[in-house]
């Protein structure tokens, strides 16, 4: 009996054990969890700041718009009031409309390659935008249809064709503006497809961890109701050995009890026997 109490004691004892490094293996797996938390929270402060900078590359590409369209509207009236004012013929007044009007022509030319090529661009940087709302309200969706959603969505439209002929200087600086504009574009883009895997990589990461902080509740589950169980059972076999001893001492009491009465009756028999002795030994000596 002693012997299973000490099995059960020392089982329980090495559950404890377990079960203490299963606690602190789960409290590491808590810091691990909320340090991954905390790195999907910092990419999500990122993400924004890149929307808030293609908001502002929008506005940008914007108010380039805008420049273009009054530039081709000073342009419209410039040939206008040429028109109204050409009025005294010269020699020369043909080939320097020609010249104007193939000027003019160009400049028409490249502006509006600009313009489709600036919308084309605006496009992309509002797609993006979305992309981005819709991946930061939903985190929950599923990561492989969202980057194929993702990809079909910013696929850019085919870029319209190069205007013919050199660049004129006078739209030198809206040229430079605009491929600064695409450099910084296809950076951000760039940076937020980066922002984007990395953030996919930390759900997987602390998805298993998650997955293994589970089984391990359960099988400390598991173990507390072994443990639960062999408690139960030690408890049983000690009131088993409790009530053992309390019927082996009423045993022996009983039997001492009717010892110490056997012993008396034997006393008081041999009294009986002595004193009977004594009686003879008086009626042979007054016989004598």
């Amino acid at each position: 009996m002693n012997q299973i109490i000490a099995d059960l004691e020392s089982r329980k004892a090495s559950t404890d054990e377990e079960l203490k490094a299963r606690d602190e293996k789960i409290t590491l797996l808590r810091d691990i969890i909320a340090n991954l938390e905390g790195q999907l929270e910092q990419k999500s402060t990122h993400e924004t700041e890149i929307v808030e900078q293609l908001e502002v590359m929008k506005q940008t590409i914007d108010d380039r718009d805008s420049k273009m369209r009054s530039l081709l509207g000073e342009l419209e009236s410039l040939r206008s009031e040429k028109a109204e004012l050409t009025q005294v013929p010269c020699v020369n007044c043909s080939q320097e409309e020609d010249k104007q009007s193939e000027l003019l022509d160009k400049v028409k030319e490249q502006c509006q390659w600009l313009e489709e090529h600036i919308h084309r661009r605006t496009q992309r940087l509002e797609r993006m935008h979305e992309v981005c709302s819709n991946s930061c309200s939903e985190p929950s969706e599923d990561v492989s249809l969202r980057e194929q959603k993702d990809t079909g969505q910013l696929k850019s439209p085919k870029s319209p064709q190069s205007p013919s002929g050199p660049q004129l200087s006078e739209l030198s600086g809206i040229w430079e503006s605009l491929q600064a504009l695409q450099r910084a574009e296809d950076a951000a883009l760039k940076r937020v497809r980066d922002l984007e895997m990395q953030r996919d990589h930390l759900k997987d990461v602390a998805q298993e961890v998650r997955a293994e902080r589970d089984v391990l509740q359960a099988r400390m589950s598991e173990q507390a109701l072994k443990i639960s169980s062999l408690s139960a059972r030690l408890q049983q076999h000690r009131n088993d050995a409790s009530a053992l001893a309390h019927h082996a001492s009423s045993q022996l009491t009983v039997q001492l009890h009717d010892a110490k009465a056997e012993v008396e009756k034997l006393k008081e028999d041999l009294e009986s026997k002595d004193k009977q002795l004594l009686r003879l030994k008086q009626t042979l000596d007054e016989k004598d």
